[in-house]
């Protein structure tokens, strides 16, 4: 749908005249929540209250390739828009799973592996995580300050070596 068919502001739409009546049925506040509709050159021209706005914007942007809102979506709308929340909040849906971490104990992690030779059991144990190894370490990954390297393996000091380094010093 091109601009010249729909302009929506804050609170004003238009809408060509064909598809005026079938969003007005559609759309679950119907008539109540509009207001001033008239038709004005062949489209219907009017001011819209509230979730209306919303359910309105979803219907003519869905149009043609997606089914309308479900009962269950409008009533949800309705009572967000209701206890006070604005459309950018009701619209801004998360697209998956949330994180295991909230950002104090992301915090935490980052600064026990910071500068240690730490393993990722013990980055666990000592911040009380409940998370699995990997996704600590994916954690971790994603951090761009920390790089993470297993250490080269060395063989221990022998008692010699021991002895020179303390006459060294």
């Amino acid at each position: 749908m091109s601009r010249k068919d729909l302009s929506i502001g804050i609170s004003e739409f238009t809408i060509k005249r064909d598809l005026a009546d079938k969003a007005l049925t559609t759309m679950s506040c119907g008539v109540e929540g509009i207001r001033g509709a008239k038709v004005v050159e062949g489209a219907l021209v009017g001011y819209v209250k509230g979730p209306c706005l919303l359910c309105l914007y979803h219907y003519i942007i869905t149009m043609g390739r997606a089914f309308t809102l479900s009962l269950h979506e409008r009533g949800r709308i309705k009572a967000l828009s209701t206890a006070g929340n604005t459309v950018k909040q009701i619209v801004d849906v998360s697209s998956g799973r949330l994180s295991k971490f909230n950002d104090l104990e992301k915090r935490e992690i980052l600064r026990t592996a910071s500068y240690s030779t730490t393993s990722i059991n013990e980055i666990r144990r000592t911040c009380g995580i409940d998370a699995s190894e990997s996704t600590v370490q994916r954690m971790l990954n994603k951090s761009s300050n920390i790089v993470r390297s297993r250490m080269k393996k060395y063989p221990e000091l022998t008692q010699a070596h021991k002895n020179g380094r303390l006459c060294f010093a």
